[in-house]
């Protein structure tokens, strides 16, 4: 087994020497293992990273992160009014437990991702679907509640097959989880009980026509960890490499850093239903009381301080409008202006302390120094933090997301190609955990939602920017940039920003 191949290299490679045993296998480091594997679930990255190598999307994106190339649909026609798209089946498609591809399996999976009650994360992305519907065994015809700016897009949602569900509710704990059967280019072949780790096996005759013969995920939750083993040959890959690590892995011969910018940022989010944080001089005095600059670089590396709720890679962020300067002087004389007094180091409104609790979201709450960090720097103005970042997922759905039961919530989002932050800061999105009110931010994302010109939407987007940058439901914080460490008997490794793995097939 692929289990025992491992330590065998672990044992016998040297450090700054390019691994040659097994070179038909790609093996890679995730700090967690995917608890489950079904694509309609994948709400954080490592499952969107298997799930990528194990299911196909009806169409693909390109070199030009569009979705351009086919997938599942080997062709496709786009109404004139941009309301509609047919897609034909690839011929011959099947799934890798044999069975073959059917348009029922597209409208199971179309009108899983809309059943509320199964929470997917494509939920947004297929919300504007009005009707799906099967024409014949191998057609499809998606129809839209309004006209849709780039339909394809649209597609990229993973399918799955209908006929191990027996049409029930798609669940979390369903076994196909654990032993998925998708169409990708890489089977499922085994999850050890022991230690994590998933093995994926090339399919035979898929079109996408992968080189590498077998793709192992190994669960490595220490960084050091995952170092070492990276040296000596035990992984072949890591995902993210801390920016502390750069300096040394880049030295080592043999090994390749790939950088790449994923769709995503750091935010401080505002509590609007607390008394201090529903004041927008309190909110302003906060962000210039961070040193963001100083925070990102000593302890997250590479990136940009953002001064809006875009990605600066995207065009919807408008690069005109500065981030606010650190100064701690001037948030001290802000927060004098907005009636606060600062006794010796402790900040007081109406004869009462300024204690708030940060809630530090499960995907950052390892980033401690970062932490401690933006704590000291509100101290430093006279604001009291307590931290609170013992969260699971579920405990910060239920205390932060539903009940709210926070002053500061520490955080950051990762979008994919459609950048959306309708959900985020519409007065009814799904996402406004933050309680964010705003008439003009909620016509400019209608607008923005139903428009099908590039450019207006753009526009749109800079509006929106400076709409938020002034109101501060957020203290928008940074946006990373990351690398992957690749020894390089994997030549031609293109990273895709958001699902990791697209692009593998060209690895060789």
């Amino acid at each position: 087994m692929r289990r025992v191949a491992l330590a065998v290299l672990l044992l016998g490679a040297a450090v700054g020497t390019s691994p040659a045993a097994l070179a038909k296998d790609f093996v890679y480091a995730e700090s967690q293992a995917p608890a489950h594997m079904n694509p309609l679930l994948a709400t954080y990255m490592n499952i969107l990273r298997v799930d990528e190598l194990l299911f196909d999307s009806l169409v693909r994106q390109g070199r030009n992160n569009k979705a351009t190339e086919p997938g599942l649909a080997e062709s496709w026609t786009v109404a004139p009014d941009q309301t509609s798209v047919s897609v034909r089946l690839r011929q011959g498609a099947t799934w890798h437990d044999g069975e073959p591809v059917t348009a029922d399996d597209v409208t199971f999976t179309v009108k899983a991702i809309l059943d509320a009650g199964n929470a997917s994360p494509d939920h947004d992305r297929l919300s504007v679907v009005r009707e799906v519907v099967a024409d014949d065994a191998r057609s499809v015809t998606f129809r839209f509640t309004r006209p849709v700016r780039e339909p394809l897009e649209k597609l990229t949602f993973k399918v799955v097959p209908a006929h191990l569900f027996g049409g029930k509710r798609v669940r979390a704990d369903d076994p196909f989880g654990q032993k998925p059967q998708g169409t990708g280019p890489y089977r499922f072949v085994s999850r050890s009980a022991a230690d994590n780790t998933i093995a994926m096996e090339r399919v035979a005759g898929h079109p996408a026509g992968c080189s590498i013969e077998r793709v192992v995920m190994k669960e490595v939750p220490d960084r050091e960890a995952q170092k070492s083993t990276f040296k000596y040959g035990g992984i072949d890959a890591i995902v993210k490499v801390h920016h502390n690590d750069l300096k040394e892995l880049s030295a080592i011969r043999h090994v390749n850093i790939v950088p790449y910018a994923q769709n995503s940022w750091w935010y401080m989010a505002f509590n609007l239903s607390r008394p201090h944080c529903r004041d927008p001089r309190f909110r302003a005095a906060v962000l210039t009381a961070l040193n963001r600059e100083k925070t990102m670089k000593a302890h997250l590396g590479r990136g940009k301080v953002i001064s809006g709720p875009y990605a600066p890679t995207t065009a919807y962020y408008d690069h005109k409008i500065a981030p606010v300067a650190h100064d701690p002087d001037r948030a001290s004389s802000m927060l004098a202006a907005a009636g606060y007094r600062n006794d010796g180091g402790t900040l007081s409104r109406d004869g009462r302390p300024v204690k708030l609790t940060l809630a530090v979201a499960p995907g950052v709450a390892t980033f401690q120094e970062v932490v401690l960090d933006l704590q000291s720097q509100l101290k430093q103005v006279g604001i009291e933090v307590e931290v609170k970042s013992s969260f699971d997922a579920r405990s910060w759905k239920r205390d932060v997301e539903e009940k709210r039961a926070y002053d500061l919530a520490l955080g950051s989002w990762v979008f994919d190609e459609q950048a959306s932050i309708y959900h985020l800061f519409h007065s009814q999105g799904r996402d406004n955990f933050v309680g964010y009110r705003n008439q003009v931010v909620d016509r400019y994302l209608d607008e923005s939602l139903n428009t099908i010109d590039p450019v207006v939407a753009q526009n749109l987007g800079w509006k929106l920017h400076a709409v938020l940058a002034e109101d501060l439901p957020y203290a928008f914080l940074w946006s990373l940039e990351f690398s992957t460490a690749i020894w390089d008997r994997v030549q031609d490794v293109r990273i895709h920003p958001y699902y990791y793995f697209s692009f593998v097939c060209d690895w060789k």
